[in-house]
C-alpha cells in the first residue's frame, strides 16, 4: 500500500506551494498538485485516500463559479475535510471563507491575522473580548499548591 498523498489545489499557474511543499518533503509526505478551477467535473482522488489538503490562494472571487466551475468540487472537498477531523490550515481556511463571501482569500488572511493581534492587545489590558458568532476571549490563570 502506498503512502497517502497531500493534495495541493492550485488556482493560478504562477502560484506555487513554496515552503509548504518543502516542509511536506522534509517530513517525507508525498504530494499531488492539481489545478481544477476550470474543470466542471474535476478528476480528484477520494478524500479518504489523501493525507491532507492544501488550498492555495488565487485571483477568483467567491461567486466566480461560472468562470471557475471546479470551485464547487473544491468546496465539497473542504466540507469532507472538516467532517473527518483533518485540520484546515490558515490558507485553506481563508480560501473557504473567500468561497462563501465577497472577500478575497488574501484579504481574509490579513483580517484574521489582525484579529489575533487585536485580541492579544485588548486582552493584555485586562479586557474580555466578545466576537459575535465566534466566542468570548479572556485570559485565565490557574494555580495549584
Amino acid at each position: 500500500m502506498s503512502k497517502p498523498e497531500v493534495l495541493i489545489l492550485q488556482h493560478a499557474a504562477w502560484e506555487k506551494p513554496g515552503r509548504i511543499l518543502t516542509d511536506l518533503e522534509e517530513i517525507d509526505l508525498p504530494t499531488q498538485t492539481l489545478n481544477i478551477t476550470t474543470h466542471k467535473k474535476p478528476d480528484m482522488p477520494d478524500f479518504n485516500e489523501v493525507a491532507g489538503v492544501v488550498l492555495m490562494g488565487g485571483p477568483m472571487g467567491a461567486t466566480d463559479f461560472d468562470d471557475y466551475p471546479g470551485l464547487k468540487a473544491e468546496a465539497k472537498l473542504v466540507r469532507a475535510a472538516v467532517s473527518v477531523g483533518k485540520p484546515i490550515e490558515m490558507d485553506e481556511l481563508c480560501k473557504q471563507i473567500a468561497l462563501i463571501s465577497t472577500v478575497s482569500s488574501a484579504d481574509t488572511k490579513a483580517t484574521l491575522e489582525a484579529l489575533g493581534l487585536v485580541l492579544g492587545t485588548c486582552m493584555n489590558t485586562g479586557r474580555t473580548v466578545h466576537v459575535e458568532g465566534l466566542g468570548t476571549f479572556y485570559y485565565t490563570c490557574i494555580s495549584t499548591g
